[in-house]
C-alpha cells in the first residue's frame, strides 16, 4: 500500500511554464505517518494535490498498489476512492441543509446502502466526540468547532486508506490540536495505508511522525526521520524552515551555557533538565556546531523566485492606472463601432497580443469568461431557430445562418471587452486602482471630500476578482475530492455545482461584511475624513505613450470598419 514518487514534475501555465515540482523522488510507507515540510513556496500542498489526484502531473509517475495514480490527465478512479483529503480549514467546505448531508455527499461515490451511510455517519460523528443529534441539524448554525469536526468526520467516514491532509492544525486551540492529533493517532491504529501531513507545525506533529520530507524550492532537500532530524537541526536552517519552539527554546539556553537535551521535551521535562545542569561557559562562537551545541545556525539561501516577467510585461503593469483607463476605453469604442468580422478579427489579434504581452495567466481568463462564452453559444443557436407556419399551422423549423451570426457578432464584441475589462485588475495593484481613481475623482468639482471613499470601495470591489478565482480553485478541488470526481483538473462536474458555490457564496459575503467593517473602522463611512496617501501618481512619458499606441490600435479599427 505504500505510495512512490518517481521523478514526479508539476508545471502550471502554458506559455511561459513555471515548475512548482522538479523531480520528486519518495515513498510513502503503509501506515507511517509522513511529514511534508518547507517554508511557504516550497511545494507541501502541490505535492499533497498530485498524491492526492487533485492536480495533474506533467511528467514521471505516481504508484500505488503497483498501478499508476495518473493515466495521462485522468486519475485511475479506483485508487482514487482509496483516498481522504482534510483541507486547510475544512469547515469551509459545508453546504448541505443538514449534517446528514454532508455525509451523504461525501460517501454517495461508494454506492453505500442507505443504512450503511446512516451507521458511518453516526460512528463517525462518535469518533470526533459529536453528538449524533447533530445529524438532523444544518452544519452552518454550529460553532466553528463543530463544523471543522463534522467537516473531519464526513472525510473518515470514507474510510479511505490513504489520509491526507493541509496543514491541518491551522486555527485550532491547544485542546482542539491535541484532540485532532488523538483522532490521526487512532486512524492509524485502526486502519490500513498511511497519513501524509503537509505542515508548519513541527511543535504539534514531529513527535508522532514516522518519516519527513522536507521541501526546498520545489526539490527534496533531505529525506529523513525524526530522530534523525532532531541530531541534525542544520537542516532545517538551511532548509529555511526554523527551528521548533522546543528546539529553539533549548538553543537560547545552549547559548546561555545551559545545556538542554536535544529531543521533544514537556515544559515539566525541560523545567527539571535546566534544573538538573551545572551552568556551561558561553560559546565564544554560537555560529560554530560542536556536540555540545548541535544548533548549526547557517545564513538562509535566498529562494528561487518565480519566473520573472518579461520587459514588456514588467512595462505594461507599471503603467499609470490612469493610462491603461484610456485605452480601455478607446479599444473598447472601437470595437462597438465594428460592423464586419475582419474588424472584429483585428481586434482579437490585438487583445491577444495585448494579453500575451502582459503575460495574463489564461487560465483565469478562462474561468470567467467560459460561463459567458457557453451562453454565446447558447444564445446564437436560439437565435438562428426559425419557426415556420402554414395558415396558422405548424409546418417546420429552419435554421437561419444570418439571423445567428448576426447575433453571435453582437454578443462576441462584448466578450472582447469583458477580456479587455479583466485585463485591467489583473494587470494593476488595488492601491494604484484606488490612487487613480481618488486622484481622477479629486479634480471633479463637488468629488474632492468623497473621492477617497469612492476609490477605497473600487479598489476593494475589484479584489473580489482574484479573490473569487482563488476560492473557486480551493472549493472545485475540495468537491473533486469529497465526490471522487474523476473529472479533468480544473473543470466542474454539474453534480458538484451545489457544494461549491454555497460555500463560495459564504466566503465571499465573509469578505464583504469584513470589508465593509473596515472601512467603518478607518472611518470611511463619515464622507470627508482625510487620510495619509501612501503614493501619489504621475504621469509620464511612457504613459502618454500607451495612450498614443491605444488611440492609433483605436484609429486603425475606426480606418477598417
Amino acid at each position: 500500500m505504500s505510495i512512490r514518487l518517481e521523478q514526479v514534475s508539476v508545471k502550471v501555465g502554458k506559455a511561459s511554464p513555471i515548475t512548482l515540482l522538479h523531480d520528486i523522488n519518495g515513498t510513502m510507507e503503509d501506515r507511517k505517518i509522513t511529514l511534508i515540510i518547507g517554508k511557504t513556496g516550497s511545494g507541501k500542498t502541490t505535492l499533497l494535490e498530485a498524491m492526492s489526484g487533485l492536480s495533474p502531473i506533467s511528467s514521471g509517475t505516481i504508484r500505488s498498489v503497483h498501478q499508476p495514480l495518473w493515466v495521462g490527465k485522468r486519475v485511475n478512479n479506483a485508487l482514487r476512492l482509496l483516498t481522504g483529503n482534510v483541507f486547510q480549514y475544512p469547515e469551509h467546505q459545508l453546504f448541505a441543509r443538514k449534517v446528514k448531508g454532508e455525509f451523504e455527499y461525501s460517501l454517495k461515490p461508494y454506492r453505500l446502502p442507505k443504512k450503511t451511510i446512516d451507521e458511518r455517519a453516526r460512528s463517525s460523528l462518535q469518533a470526533v466526540q459529536l453528538d449524533q443529534a447533530l445529524l438532523s441539524q444544518s452544519p452552518l448554525i454550529l460553532s466553528g468547532g463543530q463544523k471543522r469536526r463534522v467537516s473531519i468526520a464526513s472525510t473518515f467516514s470514507t474510510h479511505p486508506e490513504w489520509l491526507f491532509l493541509d496543514e491541518p492544525s491551522a486555527g485550532l486551540d491547544p485542546i482542539a490540536l491535541q484532540q485532532l492529533i488523538a483522532m490521526i493517532l487512532e486512524w492509524k491504529q485502526h486502519r490500513r495505508g498511511g497519513i501524509v501531513i503537509a505542515t508548519h507545525d513541527l511543535d504539534a506533529f514531529l513527535p508522532i511522525a514516522d518519516m519527513v520530507l522536507m521541501l526546498k524550492n520545489g526539490r527534496v532537500f533531505a529525506s529523513t526521520t525524526p530522530n534523525e532530524l532532531i541530531s541534525r537541526m542544520d537542516l532545517l536552517r538551511d532548509a529555511e524552515i526554523g527551528l521548533p519552539t522546543s528546539a529553539e527554546v533549548a538553543r537560547l539556553f545552549h547559548d546561555k551555557g545551559i545545556a538542554i537535551p536535544i529531543g521533544w521535551l514537556s515544559p515539566e521535562q525541560m523545567a527539571m533538565a535546566i534544573a538538573s545542569q551545572e551552568p556551561l561557559a558561553p560559546k565564544n562562537n554560537p555560529e560554530e556546531c560542536t556536540p555540545e551545541s548541535p544548533f548549526k545556525l547557517t545564513k538562509g539561501h535566498h529562494s528561487e523566485g518565480k519566473k520573472p516577467r518579461s520587459t514588456l510585461a514588467m512595462y505594461i503593469i507599471d503603467l499609470d492606472p490612469r493610462a491603461k483607463w484610456g485605452m480601455y476605453l478607446l479599444f473598447s469604442i472601437g470595437i462597438l463601432v465594428q460592423p464586419t468580422w475582419m474588424g472584429l478579427f483585428y481586434a482579437t489579434m490585438v487583445s491577444a497580443l495585448v494579453i500575451g504581452l502582459s503575460q495574463v495567466p489564461i487560465r483565469d481568463l478562462r474561468r470567467f469568461l467560459m460561463p459567458f462564452f457557453v451562453f454565446i453559444v447558447i444564445s446564437v443557436g436560439f437565435s438562428g431557430i426559425t419557426l415556420i407556419y402554414h395558415t396558422h399551422r405548424f409546418a417546420g423549423i429552419e435554421f437561419s445562418l444570418p439571423h445567428a451570426m448576426y447575433t453571435g457578432k453582437q454578443m462576441y464584441r462584448i466578450l472582447l471587452i469583458m477580456v479587455l475589462g479583466l485585463w485591467l485588475p489583473l494587470t494593476t495593484t488595488h492601491l494604484k486602482i484606488k490612487k487613480g481613481i481618488e486622484q481622477s475623482l479629486s479634480r471633479i468639482p463637488g468629488m474632492a471630500t468623497v473621492a477617497e471613499a469612492v476609490a477605497l470601495s473600487a479598489s476593494l470591489t475589484m479584489r473580489f476578482i482574484p479573490m473569487m478565482l482563488r476560492e473557486t480553485d480551493r472549493f472545485s478541488k475540495v468537491a473533486r475530492a469529497r465526490g471522487k470526481s474523476n473529472a479533468k483538473p480544473g473543470s466542474i462536474r454539474l453534480q458538484d455545482i451545489r457544494a461549491i458555490m454555497t460555500p463560495l457564496l459564504l466566503a465571499v459575503f465573509q469578505l464583504a461584511d469584513n470589508l465593509s467593517t473596515a472601512m467603518e473602522v478607518r472611518g470611511y463611512h463619515r464622507l470627508g475624513l482625510k487620510r495619509t496617501a501612501s503614493i501619489q501618481l504621475k504621469m509620464t512619458r511612457k504613459d502618454a505613450m500607451g495612450i498614443i499606441i491605444g488611440a492609433l490600435l483605436t484609429l486603425i479599427l475606426f480606418i477598417i470598419r
